[in-house]
């Protein structure tokens, strides 16, 4: 009788156990779909840009335009280009919801031939972090 009560007692705080988490874990989900429709979103007219044929040692600039189409404000934290080749600049400002932002990109094909892909990655307090933007080239010497 004794093992008896102690399987019960053993089983129902398992029972409990579990049923604690799963709403622990609704309790979460609840509150990261709330804090995503809080957030900004960052939404680009284009996130890839081809510019076509250039000569070895052109310099050439391209702008990624967004919008913040969120509720809340956008910050860009970090533009990060894939190689030195790629430089690209960007306000720190707030872009506030509804607003257009740019981000500047210039791309020195100085030693490259033929097709070059590059990335350009864009950190910002959205979901997710990080936005990849790309631009090709074909480098003719």
């Amino acid at each position: 009788m004794k093992h008896i009560f102690n399987l019960i007692t053993i089983v129902s705080f398992s029972l409990f156990g579990v049923l604690s988490a799963c709403q622990g874990q609704e309790k979460s989900k609840l509150n990261a779909t709330d804090v995503a429709s809080e957030s900004s979103i960052i939404k680009f007219d284009t996130t890839g840009h081809d510019f076509g044929v250039v000569k070895d040692g052109e310099k050439v600039e391209w702008t990624y335009e967004f919008t913040n189409i969120g509720k809340s404000k956008l910050l860009i934290t970090k533009v990060q280009a894939s190689c030195g080749c790629t430089v690209p600049s960007y306000s720190d400002q707030p872009i506030m919801p509804g607003k257009r932002g740019k981000i500047l990109i210039k791309f020195d094909s100085n030693g490259k031939e033929g097709e070059v892909t590059k990335n350009v990655t864009v950190y910002a307090n959205t979901t997710p972090v990080n936005t990849e933007l790309s631009f090709k080239a074909t480098v003719n010497k």
